[in-house]
């Protein structure tokens, strides 16, 4: 028999190291087996069959409940995680606007400051020749104040005589 066999494959692969149970084992193995009655049962078969009694019923459930559990779980952190997203996107877009105005707003301050930085340069050289006409204009009161005092003076004193 596979029995046998196998007993006899064991033995030779463990040689002398063999315990003194496994030789009994050999031994017993090497009767020869007496042959079994046929049993037959008479017509009551399905007294002597039990029916199968399912005892698992409440580990079943469980496990089902866990799974809508976990299914209910994934769907929240999907929604939470397409929340987050959308969320992301709308800040990301509110920020590139904010950063797209900065830019507008400092371009025409820039281009605002140009213009008045060439008004402020016109406006500069329009004060220097103001100021140089009023120099010159001063200078041209004084030398007629000037003129003026010594026609004033010549016209006092009595001609000369001849």
């Amino acid at each position: 028999s596979r029995a046998r066999r196998a007993l006899s494959q064991v033995a030779a692969v463990a040689g002398d190291r063999a315990s003194d149970k496994l030789g009994e084992v050999l031994r017993a193995a090497q009767e020869p087996e007496e042959p079994r009655p046929k049993l037959i049962a008479g017509g009551d078969r399905e007294a002597h069959v039990q029916k199968y009694s399912f005892k698992s019923g409440s580990v079943i459930e469980m496990l089902k409940e866990l799974k809508q559990d976990f299914e209910d779980e994934l769907v929240e952190a999907d929604k939470a995680e397409t929340n987050a997203e959308n969320a992301y996107g709308l800040e990301k877009q509110a920020r590139e606007e904010a950063i797209s105005a900065a830019q507008a707003s400092k371009t025409e301050k820039e281009d605002s400051k140009g213009a008045i930085s060439g008004d402020v340069a016109a406006w500069k050289g329009e004060l220097q020749g103001v100021t140089s006409d009023y120099a010159a204009d001063k200078k041209a009161m004084a030398d007629t104040e000037t003129s003026c005092t010594t026609k004033a003076q010549e016209w006092k004193e009595p001609p000369p005589s001849a």
